[in-house]
């Protein structure tokens, strides 16, 4: 797989949803900022196609958020 996998801010906004918090743009913006794209990016790229690429990503995002205290 390429190393071109991106997230935008509605990725985070799918995490916050998830975890039952409020994913207004505002948020999900600023939250976006705070994330290592680099990490979620490397994992995502261990997927094998897009639907485990994505899954992989939002899972890093999650943990990301969660170690910050924002979930």
């Amino acid at each position: 797989m390429g190393l071109n996998f991106s997230i935008t801010p509605d990725d985070v906004s799918i995490v916050l949803l998830k975890n039952g918090r409020k994913a207004d743009e505002e948020t999900a913006n600023k939250l976006f900022e705070m994330v290592d794209q680099d990490a979620v990016t490397n994992a995502a790229i261990r997927g094998d196609d897009i639907d485990e690429q994505t899954s992989l990503a939002l899972a890093e995002i999650e943990s990301q958020l969660k170690a910050a205290g924002h979930l």
